[in-house]
């Protein structure tokens, strides 16, 4: 995987997000996690932390984990055989490039609308407006949330091409495509909504594995902007020594990697706890998020800062390493989101406790 990454995906990777889809599918990365009975490897989301690992290290801008994380979690819960079939056929083979729209998955302070669906014969017709979707311009097939009048969430399948439904691509921070989808009246057929009888729970089983894998590839691009920092800083000479034989830098790179360890470390256990079905892996998702997005901040800026002024440059990777991680912890949920979900985990179990000693003693 090493190999095919740095010939692939190197780190000043310029090609197209969506440049060698094909081969990431032959190289089964995107069909990990889909059963063998639909053409996958039947693994788990501990199984993709490799690949999200490689993708997080070769700052490879690719939609790899909206595909085979998300799309392939949120296809196992559709009833329809044929329909699961069409979707996680596509994942495995390569022929579906994947996006989300209206998700919530929204960077803080956008004010991001809901997609409404409203009754039309033969189907429903879309409309809403999405800002800073990402990848939502690589993918030939959007999974779309709406809402009903009668407040009820759907999954629809729609074709990017459709006739009143307009993409407004742009960069995002670390030149990620991004784009505003305006849906004006789009018509969907009523075969094109999926079969899914919560899409609430699908959405919260598929959000928790993709808050982890993101946070699996911030672990990766810390390991590596590690390893590039440590390089320069024992070829880098200052005072007539190099910069690796100063103990304040020696401090400060063992830091670095404490951060990056702590956080693989975290992101494995609660993959772990998701493959298994443990009641604490929604903490523990959102324990690993946090972890990442906290360590991911700190790595990138120290690396900055042992680089100097080199590392404000865009000639020098550590500077697309940190606007990778930035990236990554916007991403499936901030910090700050993850921790307030965790806090109320907690006092409501605390709460619970409360309640029940209280029957105890009466």
């Amino acid at each position: 995987m090493g190999r095919f990454l740095t010939d692939h995906g190197p780190a000043d990777h310029a090609g197209t997000a969506v440049e060698g889809w094909k081969a990431y599918a032959d190289l089964g990365w995107l069909g990990i996690m889909v059963p063998e009975a639909h053409g996958g490897m039947g693994g788990g989301l501990s199984d993709y932390l490799i690949v999200a690992r490689g993708i997080g290290g070769a700052l490879l801008k690719a939609p790899i984990t909206l595909t085979a994380v998300v799309g392939t979690e949120l296809a196992l819960h559709v009833e329809d055989v044929a329909q699961r079939q069409t979707l996680l056929g596509g994942i495995c083979d390569g022929s579906l490039v994947l996006g989300l729209v209206g998700s919530g998955n929204d960077p803080p302070g956008s004010e991001n609308g809901r997609v409404a669906a409203s009754a039309d014969s033969g189907g429903v017709r879309l409309t809403g407006r999405c800002f800073c979707v990402p990848h939502a311009g690589d993918a030939n097939l959007l999974l779309v949330v709406a809402q009903s009048a009668g407040r009820e969430d759907g999954l629809y399948l729609v074709d990017p091409v459709s006739e009143g439904l307009e993409l407004h691509g742009y960069p995002m921070i670390d030149d990620r495509n991004a784009a505003t989808v305006v849906f004006d009246r789009v018509f969907v057929p009523r075969d094109r909504r999926l079969a899914v009888p919560s899409v609430a729970a699908a959405m919260e089983k598929a959000g928790l594995s993709a808050a982890v894998a993101t946070a699996a590839e911030a672990a990766g691009a810390m390991r590596a902007l590690n390893e590039l920092t440590l390089e320069h800083v024992r070829s880098r000479r200052q005072f007539g020594r190099a910069l690796a034989d100063f103990q304040v830098l020696q401090h400060r790179l063992v830091d670095m990697m404490i951060a990056e360890r702590r956080s693989a470390a975290i992101v494995k256990t609660a993959a772990e706890a998701i493959d298994t079905g443990s009641p604490l892996a929604a903490r523990l998702a959102a324990a690993a998020k946090i972890t990442a997005d906290r360590a991911g901040r700190f790595v990138g800026e120290a690396a900055i800062q042992l680089h100097g002024g080199m590392g404000m440059s865009e000639e020098c990777a550590a500077g697309r390493y940190l606007k990778s991680l930035l990236y990554l912890a916007q991403n499936w949920g901030v910090a700050e989101a993850h921790l307030d979900r965790l806090a109320d985990a907690v006092i409501c179990e605390l709460t619970e406790q409360g309640a029940a000693d209280v029957r105890h003693d009466a």
